[in-house]
């Protein structure tokens, strides 16, 4: 069985104190248990901007939550494998490529600078501590944006190639790349692709961050927030300016050659 989500596995929160797969591996686990010889998959989908019904509270109502949302999770699959039918296309089909995203061109080596002073000084200040929640976001921002000036620095421009791939099994296409790709996204290809069951799926192989979508974009002030350009700086890569258009055309792309066109 092959088991695709839309959101998030985070049901088990910060202040969890335990070691496991959250809701899907409590899923997949009990659904093997009924099939026995089964395999089960877990892809994550577009679920860049999707979290489960609960997330981010305490460990008593994280864990109270898990074994709900597995369950409702088993349930949907087991309705799933209920109306399963045996199709004649035998076709196995695998394709990928690296495509060159376009880079956010307000980003520049003096804007780095000027950002890596700012949050330089806040460990000057006479109250720095270890438990300054502001500090330690700090520290990673410092990080990152060294990386990111001393490749800019070299010619290259970190993070703006992405390896995107597909699998088509019968009707089944699976699309990949290393983004948690957000739902706008997802919904521009689903309607667009020749496969008659597309699957966007996120964070295959390596991760790049998010791959934002126009309102995400959108909703942003001045296009500064998390996901545009928080998450890029601190992992040493560059934001992306067109990331909703390029990341969709090149999955259709994919998409295309596994249908054969």
């Amino acid at each position: 069985m092959c088991i695709r989500c839309p959101w998030y596995p985070v049901v088990g929160s910060a202040t969890n104190t335990y070691l496991h797969g959250d809701y899907p591996a409590l899923a997949i686990h009990e659904l093997m248990r009924e099939y026995p010889g089964s395999v089960g998959v877990f892809l994550q989908g577009a679920e860049g901007d999707v979290n489960s019904c609960v997330v981010h509270q305490g460990e008593p109502e994280s864990l109270l939550a898990l074994d709900v949302i597995a369950g409702r999770f088993a349930n949907a699959v087991r309705h799933g494998l209920d109306a399963a039918e045996i199709v004649a296309d035998e076709t196995i089909k695998s394709a990928a490529k690296v495509v060159k995203l376009t880079p956010d061109d307000s980003v520049t080596t003096e804007e780095l600078e000027r950002i890596y002073a700012e949050k330089l000084a806040l460990f000057a200040a006479p109250a720095a501590s270890d438990d300054d929640r502001k500090l330690r976001l700090a520290a990673t921002w410092l990080d990152g944006i060294e990386m990111t000036i001393a490749a800019l620095r070299q010619g290259k421009q970190p993070g703006t190639e992405a390896l995107v791939h597909g699998i088509r099994l019968g009707p089944v296409a699976i699309l990949g790349s290393p983004f948690e790709t957000m739902q706008g996204i997802r919904r521009d290809v689903d309607r667009a692709a020749k496969a008659p069951v597309p699957m966007v799926t996120s964070l295959c192989n390596y991760t790049l961050g998010y791959a934002s979508d126009r309102l995400a974009r959108e909703m942003a002030t001045g296009g500064a927030n998390y996901g545009n350009r928080t998450v890029p700086c601190i992992n040493g890569r560059l934001p992306l300016k067109r990331v909703h258009e390029e990341l969709a055309a090149a999955l259709l792309d994919i998409d295309a050659e596994l249908a054969g066109n």
